[in-house]
């Protein structure tokens, strides 16, 4: 997938990525309710149903997690959120 299809079709997803991405919390766990604790309660609904439906296309298409992973980091730098 070209860096332009993967930003049109994970947009939450890569907006996500930056609380799994910092070296803020010591947990994974504490990283993922960081990032859900921002949407609320505002964007929960809306954001967090795109994310999941989005989290759950990425694991369909890509299951190998090395793949996954290179697939959702080929977007240039100004693509990415700021870590």
């Amino acid at each position: 997938m070209a860096p332009w299809e993967v930003s049109l079709a994970f947009p939450q997803l890569i907006d996500f990525q930056y609380w799994v991405e910092t070296d803020e919390f010591e947990i994974f766990d504490e990283c993922l309710w960081a990032g859900f604790d921002s949407m609320h309660p505002g964007e929960c609904a809306s954001r967090a149903t795109a994310l999941m439906a989005q989290a759950q296309e990425a694991l369909i298409l890509f299951p190998d997690s090395d793949v996954l992973r290179s697939t959702l980091h080929r977007l240039p730098p100004s693509f990415r959120p700021p870590l």
